[in-house]
């Protein structure tokens, strides 16, 4: 199962935040003026994994209802969206916001013809945790720009991914949306 994790002492959690659109200030957020319409990687296939991203969800929807935050919605499209985005990554052997083609989450939105209005993106990876999902929402939620892209109120969608690389890490991305 997916949600046993172990490795010979090895623990690694590294995670990037995306502000999108930001030029470093506060904002988590990219905003539109007008909405637009291998080998060495495994992924984790929906029925393996439909139980891991519900609790992934779950632990999100937790910590923003502790705060007073709407929950996220799941959505189908932006969980596919999240596992490709994995998938690259763990192929790649690298932790990044940027896919094979240059794009970053906005960008990958928009190919994928997603409407959006409002994005944002976590990613990270680990290996050696034998409960992931709770250390990555754990470790999400102690790092401000993280947390703040969890807790933002303008998001209303999320999609949630995640696959093994050759290297032996779980690679992590989380999606954040609002139309």
């Amino acid at each position: 199962m997916l949600s046993k994790i172990t490795g010979a002492g090895l623990c690694a959690f590294i995670l990037m935040s995306f502000l999108v659109g930001c030029g470093g200030g506060d904002s988590s957020v990219a905003v539109r003026d007008s909405v637009s319409a291998t080998d060495s990687v495994q992924s984790s296939s929906s029925g393996q994994v439909a139980g891991e991203y519900s609790r992934i969800l779950g632990m999100i929807n937790a910590e923003r209802k502790r705060c007073g935050v709407a929950p996220l919605e799941a959505r189908g499209d932006l969980n596919r969206l999240a596992l490709k985005h994995s998938e690259y990554q763990a192929s790649a052997g690298k932790m990044t916001h940027v896919d094979g083609g240059g794009r970053e989450v906005d960008g990958r939105l928009d190919r994928e013809k997603i409407s959006w209005m409002a994005c944002g993106e976590n990613v990270g990876r680990n290996k050696g945790f034998d409960d992931f999902e709770s250390k990555a929402v754990e470790s999400w939620m102690s790092s401000p720009p993280h947390r703040k892209n969890i807790l933002n109120r303008q998001y209303k969608y999320t999609g949630v991914g995640f696959a093994k690389g050759g290297d032996g890490y779980y690679y992590f991305t989380q999606v954040f949306l609002s139309e």
